[in-house]
């Protein structure tokens, strides 16, 4: 938008002193020297926000670049961290319900300890209790 901006200014400078060329007595050949070197300064002008705006772009590019793989390494830790802790619980889980079950052939379970635990169910003969 300041880009933008800055062409219209620069747009509306050249445009008013072209006029005000045109209008002012001189001999033409002053007079279009001194358009030619307006124009040029407008081309140079043109060009030095050009280069500014891809600069600025250049930046803006490697910022979103850093960032979006900045999100990526979290996001795959995360997922790694979260796919660890999962593996562990499961695991534990399946030692837990091995060593209740081992000894185990009634269809009952109490999940915990063999103290009188209120857990108790069916098994479905995959190590699960319903």
């Amino acid at each position: 938008m300041k880009g933008n901006a800055l062409l219209a200014f620069i747009g509306g400078a050249l445009a008013g002193a072209t006029v005000a060329l045109l209008c002012a007595p001189d001999k033409g050949v002053n007079t279009r020297n001194k358009i030619m070197s307006k124009a040029r300064d407008l081309k140079e002008g043109i060009k030095n926000t050009a280069e500014h705006i891809k600069d600025k772009a250049e930046d803006l590019k490697e910022d979103i670049r850093y960032k979006t793989d900045e999100a990526k390494n979290n996001l795959k830790n995360k997922a790694e961290e979260g796919y660890d802790n999962l593996r562990d619980k499961v695991h534990n889980t399946a030692e837990h319900v091995a060593a209740n079950t081992s000894g185990s052939s009634a269809g009952t379970s109490s999940y915990g300890s063999n103290t009188g635990s209120t857990k108790t169910g069916t098994s479905t003969g995959s190590g699960t209790v319903k």
